[in-house]
């Protein structure tokens, strides 16, 4: 499973939460600053952090939690991308907070799901406010359920506006 956020502080919080979850072996961090996290971390056992980047880098625990920079950019297809998309084809990938990406990193997120998909591997996109392109897009791939746990309280008034003179 990879679990992407947008900013790098997001996942080292995700990080923390998931190694209580899942145990600390079974979950890497990537992000750019990764190794700083790791090397500032208590919980972390001296010779352990170049192993946790490492195997982080070679996509290799079950559970990474990572930003959207290291997995998105992959469905640009450069060099060496198919290390990602192969491991993506039996993974599950969950993308939190869409909308707080650039709308040319959505666009990457939005071609990625499509080719996961195509693949066989299965993908969550969480967040409270969907752009509506994104899930245009996204409605006619195949097995697509769209659960909107806030479409029951559209017709809701949350705001009661008065006039006073």
């Amino acid at each position: 499973m990879f679990f992407t956020l947008p900013l790098k502080n997001q996942v080292n919080s995700i990080y923390d939460r998931a190694k209580a979850v899942f145990k600390d072996e079974n979950v890497g961090l990537l992000h750019s600053d990764a190794d700083l996290k790791l090397l500032n971390s208590d919980d972390v056992k001296e010779g352990e952090r170049e192993r946790i980047i490492e195997l982080s880098h070679y996509l290799s625990y079950p559970v990474i939690v990572a930003t959207g920079d290291q997995i998105f950019p992959s469905a640009l297809r450069y060099p060496g991308y198919e290390r990602i998309y192969a491991t993506l084809s039996y993974s599950r990938l969950v993308i939190d907070e869409v909308q707080a990406y650039n709308p040319k990193a959505v666009a990457c997120i939005v071609k990625l799901c499509k080719d996961i998909s195509k693949l066989g591997g299965k993908f969550l996109l969480m967040t409270a406010t969907l752009p509506s392109f994104v899930r245009k897009e996204l409605e006619n791939l195949e097995d697509l359920e769209i659960i909107d746990l806030y479409e029951e309280y559209s017709d809701t008034i949350k705001h009661r506006i008065q006039m006073v003179l």
